[in-house]
């Protein structure tokens, strides 16, 4: 089974693992000096559980696994997140994904830096947002995602560091573009990740572990046209 999730995720995982992104001509300071990412270098597990604005469960419990890779002027990314049966909104993205089934959500990210004191963009074929990382201090850092519309935020993410081995995270979604005024800026919910560091080594038996546990039958990932795509792995398991 583990060889089996490997090769599944080869796709991703090892460019990330085995240090095969290519880093691009350095300008500005380092990323993979930088304080802020230095410590955030590595792969993390976290515990999440996600409010509505009237900060009552929407989902209480998910998970997901983070892997993060500083180069010399960017930033790979890659977050696996895994939903209990009925907790993710697949209509959202253009899915129909059965309610009693659970997800695993794959999304990879790439960030530029700016030359600034380890300030990072998305690098994003998406006009619509612009996404920010700029770090605070040496162990807390502010997401921002910007509608380039309306120029109002509609997400903002402290991601702090504490210690060596945690990182926790609380991430607010924020009303950007609503047609009523007075809604601008209104909390759509908040989502807090309570994540711990752990070793490459053992993804494949944690993606084993969280896909049983959260009853995982459909995996989602983004294909090369920016479209998502649902992949029954019950069904491909079966062929």
């Amino acid at each position: 089974m583990r060889r089996a999730i490997e090769k599944e995720l080869s796709i991703s995982l090892s460019p990330l693992l085995l240090g095969g992104v290519l880093a691009l001509p350095a300008f500005g300071q380092s990323l993979d000096v930088h304080p802020f990412w230095q410590g955030n270098k590595g792969a993390w597990l976290s515990h999440n559980t996600y409010l509505g604005d009237d900060l009552n469960y929407k989902i209480k419990s998910y998970n997901s696994i983070v892997v993060v890779k500083p180069g010399v002027s960017d930033v790979v990314m890659q977050e696996i997140k895994y939903y209990p049966p009925g907790a993710f909104y697949g209509q959202a993205i253009g899915l129909n994904v059965p309610a009693n089934s659970g997800v695993e959500f794959v999304s990879e990210s790439r960030w530029l830096s700016t030359g600034s004191d380890g300030v990072v963009v998305e690098n994003t074929s998406v006009q619509k947002n612009i996404s920010t990382i700029t770090p605070l201090t040496k162990n807390a850092a502010l997401l921002t995602i910007t509608s380039l519309a309306s120029g109002n935020d509609s997400y903002r993410m402290l991601i702090t560091l504490a210690g060596r081995n945690y990182r926790h995270t609380v991430n607010l979604g924020i009303d950007a573009d609503s047609s009523v005024e007075a809604d601008v800026g209104r909390l759509r919910g908040v989502s807090f990740f309570n994540g711990k560091r752990i070793s490459p080594d053992i993804i494949p038996d944690q993606i084993e572990h969280l896909r049983k546990e959260h009853q995982v039958k459909f995996v989602v990932r983004k294909k090369p046209d920016g479209q998502f795509e649902a992949i029954n792995i019950i069904s491909n398991a079966d062929k």
